[in-house]
This record gives structure tokens, sequence and C-alpha cells, in this order.
């Protein structure tokens, strides 16, 4: 169901500009997805990282390093 309201217009319209503006500063030239950040905390909970420890994981597709 779609609902439209002067509110979630503004709202939308913010973060498409947002979106365009942040995209530029993103070298992988993408919002990441919900599940990208998942599929570390599951990575993380695995068995597969038994010997790590004090790590830090940015998931944010390089930005940081602007």
């Amino acid at each position: 169901m779609n609902i439209s309201n002067p509110l979630l217009e503004e709202n939308l319209l913010l973060a498409w500009c947002k979106e365009k503006q942040l995209l530029p500063l993103i070298p992988i030239g993408r919002i990441g997805e919900p599940e990208e950040v998942a599929y570390v905390v599951s990575f993380l909970l695995s068995d597969e990282v038994s010997y790590v420890s004090q790590s830090t994981y940015t998931v944010e597709g390089g930005a940081t390093n602007y």
C-alpha cells in the first residue's frame, strides 16, 4: 500500500538529497544494505573467528578513507 502525505514526501526528498550528496564520498559507489552489516555480524558470531580478538570491522564501503 502506498500512502502519500507531505511529511512522507519531505522525508523521502531529504533522504534522496542526502544519498546524492553521500554517493560521491563512497568509493564503492553505493549506499550499503542492512544485509551487508548482518553478514559481518554473522561472520563474527561464527566459529570461523575463534582466534580473532580486539578487532574493529568497519562496514562503510571505504567511506572513512575521506
